[in-house]
């Protein structure tokens, strides 16, 4: 069984501010995507598990993805991935283990960054690297923001 959290769920895209590099220039996205790893996806596909510890960070370019919390034999939905943005940064940036399952919500497209592709790319291409660490740093604390804001509401609630 899955739940929504309509709070995370509204407006979960680059549309609120997640969206990646906006400043890049079409020469500049075309250097940058070199050192990535392009993959297809269908609905319903599972393409990160909560747990695992892979530690690579991803670029959503088409498609919707669900991030869900699995708790016992429940999964939350706790937020949606829109095209134009990350997923997977925070273990890419932290080493740990996934916090969530992502599961597409329809077909699509991303492209796969490794640690060993971030560090050809800071080393060959440093203003790149930095501009890309800066905006996953921003996606990081606006998700953060809203968690809070979630928990604040919860709490709230319950009280």
């Amino acid at each position: 069984m899955t739940d929504v959290d309509p709070g995370l769920a509204a407006g979960a895209g680059s549309s609120d501010g997640f969206g990646l590099l906006e400043d890049f220039s079409e020469d500049d996205w075309g250097l940058f995507f070199t050192f990535l790893e392009r993959h297809d996806f269908d609905a319903g596909e599972m393409l990160l598990r909560q747990g695992d510890r892979r530690q690579a960070m991803f670029i959503l370019t088409r498609g919707t993805l669900e991030v869900r919390v699995e708790t016992g034999d429940r999964s939350h939905t706790v937020d949606v991935v829109e095209e134009g943005t990350v997923f997977g940064e925070q273990s890419f940036a932290d080493g740990g283990p996934r916090t969530a399952t992502i599961v597409a919500v329809s077909d699509g497209e991303y492209y796969r960054l490794g640690q060993a592709d971030f560090a050809r790319l800071s080393e060959e291409l440093p203003e790149i690297a930095l501009a890309f660490m800066r905006d996953v740093a921003r996606v990081l604390s606006l998700r953060c923001r809203r968690l809070q804001q979630v928990r604040a509401r919860l709490l709230g609630a319950g009280g």
